[in-house]
């Protein structure tokens, strides 16, 4: 969920996720490790979101909601459980970030178990 740029490859957004993957699940893929699964922490995903869609929302056109100059568009969909308009398509920022986070997931992000 919010990888897409409208200004940078597509190719450079799917090798960031596939990145970020291959980081994350490193454990389970090591030699000899017990560790079977790996999971985002709740309070890291409500964070992440609360993060995008902020910056959606304050820095571009494409927010679902709070922005009185927001688009409509088939990036934004409304959330049945809350009743708000959110963007769950685009990334707010550089796909440069996006590389760096990929290559340096926070370890206290992620359950290994």
């Amino acid at each position: 969920p919010n990888s897409v740029t409208g200004h940078t490859s597509v190719i450079i957004a799917i090798e960031n996720a596939i990145t970020l993957a291959m980081n994350v699940i490193k454990p389970i893929l090591s030699k000899g490790s017990q560790v079977r699964e790996v999971e985002v922490t709740p309070e890291a995903e409500r964070q992440w979101v609360s993060n995008v869609q902020d910056e959606l929302n304050n820095k571009t056109i494409w927010g679902g909601g709070g922005n009185k100059t927001a688009a409509e568009s088939w990036y934004v969909k409304l959330d049945e459980k809350t009743g708000k308009r959110w963007n769950a398509m685009l990334y707010p920022g550089y796909q440069l970030g996006a590389w760096y986070r990929a290559r340096k997931p926070r370890k206290e992000d992620w359950v290994y178990q």
